[in-house]
Order: structure tokens, then sequence, then C-alpha cells
């Protein structure tokens, strides 16, 4: 029967919100290493509905949605309508349109919520003239003979002579020969066609080309289909957008930056705690993974420590608390900021984040899966992860997050082998027990000590004080800051202010003297 004009419209109408629904959701998965889209594009033939490129590959789709999911038969894979080339034929157009375009690696899909279908197949048809087993259907002949042969084509086997000879191509040979046929390839050409083609069936709108635990919010799917409709009906037809692109016109441009800076600024003079550094080291040394702690007061320079310190492997920061910035404490303690920032902080070290999350539990399941991938980078390369995250204690004390990072730490039996967190904090009271308690094994915990004497004399030289001060002074220098950073910082800038304001050598060690004594009537805590 003639289908009514309206019954066409209406086919065409879903075919279009599956297909962009369908962009939508893919777009978000893979918008971590995305590298641009187009969409209908003339040039790559039936395979315009959707391309991409993410990581190496370029990926281009023909949608085939229905409303109410049904079966597809093979004459709707092989069949066309009057004059017209069926689908097959099509699809093998696009994949040679697309390769001359680039050299790059290439998939071409057929993407359908129909099911392929299972009714056996009757008459003098390729599938029920071949001498495979029944049920010869369909659905059978990708399962038993057209998956595992492009699974062959993928392991290496570039062939047609060596498929031909083999169970899966000999006993269904009149559906081969009939594809081979409807191609209009060579059989090199036909093979690495089937090594480039991926036919999904049965699609669910919610898990295209996604990891199953990806669930994007149902409103961003909606936006972003909703933006790919207009790039397709705007009169500049600009099909092709780059990543940035894309996102600036759907206003998610933050989605891919920091939302703080995590650099600790370094002081003007500056020498490392040997002591703490050295301890630290040789705990990752002796170690393959899990939390390390360096605990000291405030000022004590355990922030600076940890952003100079050498670890073998792939270093990140994060930092909860960064002084004398824009925003040295906003929103930094949020768990939400964490996941956000740490996940493109990982990915920066030559991980592949598997989305970017639209909210707290997604952006979680991202950190998490590229945690595991850290723990995969060891296994197979020797490469270690850690993960430095400072200024814990101030988050409790001075922020008010709506979740705090705290309570999202990983447990330490969740972090694989390879992957460190180091902590940076004033006291591990602030952490969940668990974490407390590993903490709390030998070797986990650097207490910060205090600069020896001769670290205080580095920076007096690096400061260029030793070139008018006593002998004397420096060793009482020394004794007045206690060997602790902050203080010592506060002596010396008192002690350049002299050297600025007094020209008279004299005076100036006379001042100094005074000082010095001054400075002794004060110790122990930092305040």
């Amino acid at each position: 029967m003639a289908r009514l004009p309206s019954e066409g419209e209406r086919s065409a109408l879903v075919g279009f919100a599956g297909q962009f629904q369908l962009a939508a959701r893919i777009v978000i998965a893979k918008l971590g290493t995305l590298e641009w889209i187009h969409v209908a594009d003339p040039a790559a033939g039936i395979a315009d509905d959707f391309q991409f490129k993410s990581g190496q590959r370029r990926h281009a789709l023909q949608v085939k949605w229905s409303q109410l999911p049904g079966m597809f038969n093979w004459s709707d894979l092989t069949a066309g309508e009057k004059d017209e080339p069926g689908l097959w034929t099509k699809l093998a157009a696009a994949w040679i349109r697309l390769r001359e375009v680039s050299a790059e690696p290439l998939t071409v899909y057929l993407c359908t919520n129909n099911h392929a279908s299972t009714t056996a197949a009757t008459g003098k048809t390729p599938l029920a003239t071949s001498s495979a087993d029944k049920p010869r259907s369909l659905a059978a002949f990708l399962a038993r003979a057209f998956t595992p042969v492009r699974t062959m084509i993928v392991d290496r086997v570039q062939a047609w002579s060596d498929l031909a000879a083999l169970p899966e191509v000999v006993q269904w040979e009149p559906a081969w020969t009939r594809l081979r046929q409807l191609s209009g390839l060579s059989d090199n050409d036909f093979v690495l066609f089937i090594r480039d083609l991926e036919l999904m069936f049965g699609l669910q709108p919610t898990s295209p080309l996604l990891r199953p635990d990806e669930a994007p919010d149902d409103r961003e799917v909606d936006h972003l289909a909703q933006t790919l409709q207009n790039i397709v009906a705007d009169p500049s037809r600009k099909g092709r957008l780059s990543r940035d692109e894309l996102l600036s016109k759907l206003d998610w441009v933050d989605r891919l930056r920091y939302r703080h800076p995590h650099r600790f600024p370094m002081p003007m003079v500056y020498v490392s705690n040997e002591a703490a550094r050295e301890a630290l080291e040789s705990a990752a040394s002796d170690l393959t993974g899990g939390y390390l702690a360096l605990v000291g007061p405030a000022g004590s320079g355990k922030s600076t420590l940890l952003s100079m310190i050498s670890f073998p492997g792939h270093i990140v920061h994060y930092y909860a608390f960064v002084p004398d910035s824009a925003d040295p404490l906003s929103g930094r303690g949020e768990a939400d900021s964490f996941f956000h920032d740490l996940s493109l902080a990982l990915e920066d070290t030559g991980l592949r984040r598997s989305g970017v999350g639209t909210d707290l539990r997604s952006r979680q399941r991202v950190l998490l899966d590229l945690r595991d991938q850290a723990g995969v980078r060891w296994e197979e390369d020797g490469e270690a992860t850690v993960i430095v995250i400072d200024g814990l204690d101030h988050i409790p004390r001075e922020q008010r997050p709506t979740r705090s990072l705290l309570e999202e730490l990983p447990a330490p039996a969740a972090l694989p082998h390879g992957v460190f967190v180091v902590l940076g904090t004033q006291t591990v009271s602030v952490v969940p027990s668990a974490i407390q308690a590993t903490l709390a094994s030998e070797g986990r915990t650097v207490e910060l000590p205090p600069l020896t004497k001769r670290e205080v004399e580095q920076l007096a030289e690096a400061a260029g004080l030793t070139e008018w001060l006593y002998p004397g002074h420096i060793k009482k220098l020394a004794e007045a800051s206690e060997g602790h950073p902050l203080a010592l910082t506060y002596v010396l800038e008192e002690l350049k202010a002299l050297e600025e304001h007094e020209p008279d050598a004299g005076v100036r060690q006379e001042l100094a003297s005074r000082l010095l004594v001054d400075a002794s009537n004060y110790g122990g805590d930092i305040e």
C-alpha cells in the first residue's frame, strides 16, 4: 500500500529526533577527547548524519531510528527502492568518499534502534540458500559470520583469500558473495571496508556508543540535540565545528577549563627542607601506592615543599588553599570542583577521560575511571601516578562547602597499585578514619621538622644578608626563627628593611643585633 505523505513526514521527524539525540549523547560521552564534529556533510554520502573525531579516529554515522523499534531485515540492508542502490551499497560508497578525504583511521557506523531480524529466511535469498545450520536469519548471520570475520580482520587477517576458506564464510557463502557484489569493491578493499564498518542494532537511546554507567542529564542532551539541529539549519551551512566552537555555542566552555589554578606561589628566597623531602621520597620509593601525608604547623613550608618535591612518575596537584590569590578559599573545598579539576589534571598526564560528567556523581565516575587507568598504566608501563592534595585543614576551619572533598577522598583500599595520594595538612584528624588508620602505618606520615642551621644559613646567603651581618647574627637568626620558615621569612624581611633604609654599616649591624634579640623573645607556636 502507498504510504500517506503525513506518515512519511512523521517517520522523517522521528528519524531526525533519534539522530540528533544519539549525536548529543555521543558528544557528551566523548567530550574529553573530542576534536571536531560535522553534521550534514555532503561529502560523506549516506554516512552524513553525524561525524566526529575522537582521539586519532574519525567516526561517521548513518542513523535509522524508529518511534517503535521493530525488525531490521536482510532486504533493509541490501535492497534499494526503484533505481536507488541499497543501504549496503551506499555505506560502501560513503566509506570510499571518506577515505579519500583523509588517511586517518575511520569507522563507519550503521546505528539503529531496530533489532536484527531473527525470522528464518525463505525462498532463494542469499541467507536461505546458505549451507549454515538453521536458523538462517540476519541476526544469525551477524552473530555467526559477520562479527567473527570482522574480529579476525581487526586481528590482522587482511587477505580475502585467507578468509574465504573459513567456515564462517564457506557456510554463508551466498550472503558474503552478495555483499561483495553490492559493495562494488575489490577483494582487498572489501576486507578493509568490513574492518571499518560497525553495525549497531537494538541501540537504546540512553546508551549509544557510551559506557554503561554514563547517564547525562536529559536537559543537557536536549539542549545539545537542539543545538546540533540549529547548526544544520544555519544558513551559513558551517556543519563542521571544532570542540571549542561547539562548546562556545553550547555555553559549556568552562567544562574543559580548570575552575581554580593549582600553582602554589614560590617565595623569592627558598631552600628545601631536606629531611622532610628525603623522608617523603624514600616512603614513595619503598611503597607501591596508597596514602602518604606531610604534616606540620601553619607556615612550616608544607605547600612549598610539596610543590617542589620530585616523585618518580606523573605528578598532579590540587590545592584547597592558595594564599594571595583572587579566591584563596572560594569553592576549592567543594567535592565537585575537586572531581572536575583533578580529572583535567590526570588527563594532562596522558590518561583519557570518558566524558566530563554533568553532576557530582557523574564527575566522580569520570575521576574513578581515570584512577583505574592510572593503575593499568603502572601495571603495563611501571609509571606511577602521584596525586598531591594540599591545604586540607583550611576546609573545615575556613570554608563551608556544600559537599566537602574530605568526604569524597578515595578509600585506601580503592587505590590501585602505582597510585599515590599525598596529603598536606596541619593535622590528619580532618580526613576519614580509614585514611587516618592507613597513615598511622610506619613510614606513611612525615612530620615536617624545623629547618637545620645550615638551611637557615643558606636562606640568609640567598637573601644577601651574610655580606654585612656578623657571623654571630646568623646563629641568632637560626635560634630566633627556630627553623620555622614563616618566622624566618618575617625576620629576614625586617633585616632586609634595615639594609634598604640604613646606609651606615655599623648602625645597621647594631640595629640587627637589637632586632634579633627582640625576635628571640618569641617562640613555640607560630601565632
